[in-house]
């Protein structure tokens, strides 16, 4: 009989129009004994980006992880929408005990659980708060928070807050703050602030995909402590409808006033850049203000960062350019899509009084995986030199929404005209948005030095500058400021080595010190899961080539 613990985050989202409401990014992790099997988000079992119907699916993928002899103990994240998990059937209902509060302790939760919808099975059952999951969902990959660790999570809305504060010393974690006040209305300005969605030529529902846009388009843009107060003066515009037309012209006449005669909502127009750069900025300082504030007072030495916030790349490396911590540590899935992780993680330590040990990124194993080979990679640094895009599926997925060697598209990254091929024909992404990086650690002892110190490296989750002589061969993952967003494949990554090889061979043969890197999927569609559909994805996205497992399919 084995010990089996089920993280699962699935709270049934309101109802409005066709798009997810609050809830996104259901998930679910299996940990046996002291391993975890997988964790999946379900989006890329459905194909349906952000899916959020988790009742729908849970006790099908259950059958496949858990015998019936298993003990099971059911640990469930909650959201600021409800506390409780019930299957579209009802044959499982996970319902907590008492209040749910904001606390690092484990809620009791009943647990009915029918697998036939007749017998019940038992099966005990607690809930991790919202807040804490974000915070645990780092374990894995970093083990036991280091001692004096401050622990953040801010997000644009958990089970009670947007934002919370914990310190960790002598194995104990205490509550310093939380709430929701002005960070929350922070995240949801950055998220959801309706002249960005004008600007950026989306509708209200695409929220989840404006945090990243917004990001890349406001480095065309030169912040300025003035437009930063004409904003707040302005209350950042969130009163305006962008489907009222007086609203739209009367935003317009105000922009003009202030800047200069503007006539529509140009993107290309450097006012609206300068606009996005400046809620960026501000984002960064009040974020980066907060955590330092904190630390200072408890003498943190230590950073645990987590929730979507630890998205926000220029914030993060901002935060590791202070040099007020020893080291910044943000999980790979620091969005929702690691909280069934995180609440297993945590209930798993609570349980056992033991840390998982840490892992790799690669989590998202569906039973298929094959031993990589490594014969054929002489033949893809072949395709690489000749300017070729090629699909990688090799082993397990990547947990999150980066793209870190196992479920890539990789081409060069010298060449201009290969980065707009690969994000605007292959990806159709803006013409905005820069594309990342991936090296190995050889080439980063030379070229990035300081990338390869920083944690952030791991998960392609900071940003860096080029040095002078490096910048013509980082062309098109260049941003506009000189930095590049790159991940570091290191020698002892065990699950990446055929990533790290073919990186290597690159280096040491050719002098290349990286490759664009980008994620395996077309617009609007999750990662791709696994091999079974790598060689006809590929052929959809016109890819030159794709790696199945080690193996080579050129098209």
């Amino acid at each position: 009989m084995s010990s089996v613990i089920v993280g699962i985050y699935g709270p049934r989202d309101s109802i409005h129009g066709n798009h997810p409401t609050f809830v996104h990014d259901h998930s679910v992790t299996i940990i046996r004994d002291d391993e975890i099997i997988t964790s999946l988000p379900l989006e890329r079992l459905t194909g349906i980006k952000h899916d959020n119907t988790m009742e729908n699916h849970l006790l099908n993928l259950l059958y496949d992880y858990i015998d019936p002899n298993d003990e099971v103990t059911f640990a469930l994240s909650n959201s600021f929408v409800g506390s409780s998990f019930i299957s579209s059937d009802g044959n499982l209902r996970i319902e907590p005990n008492g209040k749910v509060t904001i606390t690092s302790d484990l809620i009791p939760a009943s647990v009915h659980w029918f697998p036939n919808g007749i017998d019940r099975r038992e099966a005990k059952g607690y809930i991790v708060c919202h807040e804490f999951a974000h915070i645990a969902s780092s374990i894995p990959f970093f083990g036991e928070f280091p001692e004096k660790s401050l622990l953040v999570h801010i997000d644009g809305g958990a089970s009670l807050s947007a934002n919370s504060f914990w310190f960790y010393e002598k194995g104990t974690v205490n509550l310093l703050a939380h709430g929701w006040g002005e960070l929350h209305s922070l995240i949801c300005n950055f998220n959801t602030n309706p002249l960005v969605r004008v600007i950026l030529s989306h509708e209200s529902w695409q929220h989840l995909s404006i945090p990243g846009k917004l990001m890349g388009y406001a480095s065309f843009g030169e912040s300025s402590d003035e437009t930063i107060n004409w904003l707040r003066k302005n209350n950042w515009f969130k009163w305006m409808d962008e489907n009222n037309e007086n609203d739209r012209i009367k935003v317009l006449s105000t922009i003009s006033e202030q800047f200069g005669l503007v006539k529509d909502f140009d993107l290309n127009a450097q006012i609206f850049m300068d606009i996005c750069a400046a809620m960026q900025m501000d984002f960064q300082n009040t974020v980066t203000k907060s955590i330092i504030s904190y630390a200072r007072e408890i003498n943190a030495e230590n950073l645990i960062f987590s929730g979507g916030a630890g998205l926000n790349i220029l914030t993060n490396s901002d935060l590791e350019s202070r040099n007020e911590f020893k080291s910044i540590s943000i999980p790979p899935c620091t969005n929702d899509s690691g909280l069934s992780l995180g609440a297993a993680a945590w209930t798993y330590y609570k349980l056992k009084n033991k840390f998982l040990q840490s892992t790799s990124p690669f989590m998202v194993k569906t039973g298929i995986e094959t031993i990589e080979s490594f014969t054929e990679i002489d033949d893809v640094v072949e395709m690489i030199l000749q300017g070729d895009t090629i699909g990688i599926c090799n082993g397990a997925g990547e947990i999150g929404p980066r793209a870190l060697g196992h479920r890539s598209i990789i081409a060069r990254m010298d060449d201009i005209e290969i980065r707009k091929h690969v994000s605007q024909n292959i990806k159709k992404r803006e013409w905005y948005r820069p594309l990342a990086p991936i090296m190995c650690e050889d080439a980063a002892e030379v070229v990035l030095p300081e990338a390869l110190n920083s944690n952030l490296s791991k998960f392609m989750l900071g940003s860096w500058i080029v040095p002078d002589e490096w910048k013509g061969c980082f062309a098109g993952v260049i941003h506009i400021d000189g930095s590049i967003r790159c991940q570091i494949v290191r020698k002892e990554d065990n699950d990446n080595k055929w990533m790290y090889e073919l990186l290597r061979r690159l280096w040491k043969e050719h002098n290349i010190p990286g490759l664009i890197n980008t994620s395996f999927n077309k617009m609007g569609e999750p990662i791709l899961i696994d091999g079974t559909k790598a060689i006809h994805a590929s052929k959809k996205l016109n890819l030159k080539g794709v790696v199945v497992n080690g193996s080579l399919h050129k098209h």
